[in-house]
């Protein structure tokens, strides 16, 4: 079958890695939120701001570590690719 795949994964710990370390590795993957490009670019924070970034990089780091939300992002990958091919639209 042309669309069936099987995979062999290994999930990483993350929980050693700075905060920087995660929101490249997610955005490599998907956008994120403008806070955290700005926490990125160097640009100074205040405190509140601060703790949404770190808040928003727990979330990231999970997600980093969760099976289920990579096999979404290589499905949705996937689906588009063949929507691609196939000239089409939707689901």
């Amino acid at each position: 079958m042309s669309n069936h795949y099987h995979l062999v994964l290994k999930v990483n710990c993350t929980k050693g890695w700075d905060e920087k370390r995660v929101l490249m590795h997610w955005l490599s993957l998907c956008e994120i939120i403008p806070l955290c490009k700005r926490f990125l670019n160097g640009e100074h924070l205040s405190k509140t701001e601060l703790d949404m970034v770190y808040l928003q990089t727990d979330d990231y780091r999970k997600r980093l570590m969760c099976i289920s939300d990579f096999m979404q992002l290589l499905n949705q990958y996937v689906a588009r690719q063949a929507n691609i091919e196939d000239n089409v639209t939707g689901h």
